[in-house]
């Protein structure tokens, strides 16, 4: 009835511990595989959750009910057939929901439809690529209890939600803290898949069988979408638990391009010129011109282009990411990164609450697109910290992509935000306006120097109005 190599209870519990796995490690190979389409947003995170959780309730539900219906001489070949089935279907759905070119291929085409909100785009891909497997899966406890006794119910279900709960911390510990750093997103997609191929053998009958046939192959087709050898044929030159990275020659600009999910980082050009005009803006009027013992904090680090002819400061690049310094040195810059830059592998909020120490200029450069916004790069008290950490007479700059005209709430709130912070700041746009005409987000610099009277709280008033004795003093 299941493969003789190994005991009935062992090939049971295993295939259960595979099930709870293979759920927990699809749930968050999804949210990381959604960011370079629609952003890693809250809302994103919380339809693939319940894009588990229902099914994955439902399932243990169906998986239950739908056994008893069935007649007493099909019980025990139903059984088996049924978990193969489930096992396979869900395979092949994941394997197509969780390969790089297959979303490639899917985003473009929801796109073309007309479907361009991220919620629903989101919402249609965890609808067709998330909910049917986890229902299928979450089927395998209740059909194989009932290869146990009656009598030995209790202490067998117990025995059953020990190894699926085990399973599924595995998925969420392997697969993200290990495999997506030591071999990338997507090599660890293909692996999931074929653990399902594992547990198709698990159950089958000693001989080849189709079933062995179909789970091998689904499990190279899974390997094959997924691939190194295809992602660098499309250019993805890394491939981390944070970023797909793409670096894009542009010989008619003299420049190179880093794209990191899906959205381009830095741009590096050997000709100043040619680089981002808000970088252009920030080198000449910031950083070429502070004093040379100077010390600059550049949070999100990016392809370590700011500054980067530089050679007499100090800079601290910190990004969650560690993989970008290798990349951007392998394949972005003419040489590796000089000693006087330093890069911290962290996130930029631990960071900021650890270091104890000061600099004269921080640039906040965390945004990489409209839709990759680190949610706690956006709040008071991310600025708060920022602030903390700015010694006296320093520069904040902070990189906001927001439209100039404030046509959306995201761009008045957080241009609201940072100014309860720095109330006295300069805004900078440093690609032309129209501000007649809606456009796509754009590169506004807001930048605050501090000041001595920076808590000055007084505003001119018809009843209170010092501006002859302020300007005096000035």
């Amino acid at each position: 009835m299941v493969l003789r190599v190994l005991p009935l209870n062992t090939a049971l519990f295993l295939v259960i511990l595979l099930e709870g796995y293979v759920v927990l490690a699809s749930e968050l190979l999804a949210i990381r595989l959604l960011v370079p389409h629609v952003g890693s947003g809250v809302e994103v995170v919380s339809i693939v959750i319940s894009g588990v959780l229902l099914p994955l309730a439902y399932g243990y539900y169906y998986g239950g009910k739908r056994y008893h219906t069935l007649q007493p001489h099909k019980k025990n070949r139903s059984i088996r057939s049924w978990l193969l089935k489930n096992l396979a279907s869900a395979m092949a759905i994941l394997t197509l929901g969780l390969s790089f070119i297959f979303l490639e291929l899917f985003f473009a085409t929801l796109s073309a439809l007309g479907v361009k909100h991220f919620i629903a785009q989101t919402a249609i891909y965890t609808a067709i690529f998330i909910v049917y497997p986890v229902f299928l899966l979450a089927q395998t406890v209740p059909l194989i209890s009932n290869y146990f006794k009656q009598t030995q119910l209790s202490r067998i279900t117990g025995r059953m939600l020990f190894f699926s709960t085990i399973g599924s911390f595995l998925g969420s510990v392997v697969s993200t803290i290990i495999l997506m750093n030591l071999i990338g997103a997507h090599l660890t997609a293909a692996v999931t898949i074929c653990l399902l191929a594992v547990a198709i053998f698990i159950l089958c009958r000693r001989g080849l069988r189709f079933d062995h046939l179909y789970a091998v192959f689904v499990a190279l087709l899974a390997l094959a979408l997924n691939s190194p050898s295809l992602q660098q044929t499309l250019g993805i030159v890394g491939d981390s638990a944070y970023n797909t990275a793409t670096v894009v020659d542009m010989p008619e600009k003299e420049s190179r391009g880093l794209y990191l999910n899906n959205s381009r980082s830095s741009l590096f050009s050997a000709n100043p010129a040619k680089r981002f005009p808000y970088v252009q803006y920030i080198e000449q009027h910031i950083l070429n011109t502070m004093p040379a013992d100077g010390n600059v904090l550049v949070l999100g680090a990016g392809g370590f282009t700011i500054g980067f002819d530089d050679r007499r400061r100090r800079y601290v690049f910190v990004d969650i990411d560690p993989t970008l310094k290798e990349i951007s040195e392998a394949h972005l810059l003419p040489e590796k990164i000089p000693a006087n830059k330093e890069f911290v592998a962290q996130s930029v909020r631990q960071f900021l609450n650890q270091s104890t120490e000061a600099f004269d200029v921080i640039i906040a450069e965390v945004y990489t697109n409209k839709q990759s916004i680190p949610t706690e790069a956006t709040t008071l008290e991310f600025w708060q910290a920022v602030q903390a950490k700015l010694k006296p007479n320093g520069i904040v700059v902070a990189n906001l992509i927001i439209s100039p005209r404030f046509d959306d709430l995201f761009s008045s709130r957080i241009a609201r935000t940072f100014s309860t912070v720095f109330p006295n700041h300069l805004r900078q746009a440093v690609d032309p306006v129209d501000f007649w005409q809606t456009a796509d987000p754009k590169n506004i610099l807001f930048i605050h120097k501090s000041t001595p009277h920076d808590d000055d709280q007084l505003i001119y008033t018809d009843d209170l109005n010092p501006h002859s004795l302020d300007h005096y003093r000035q």
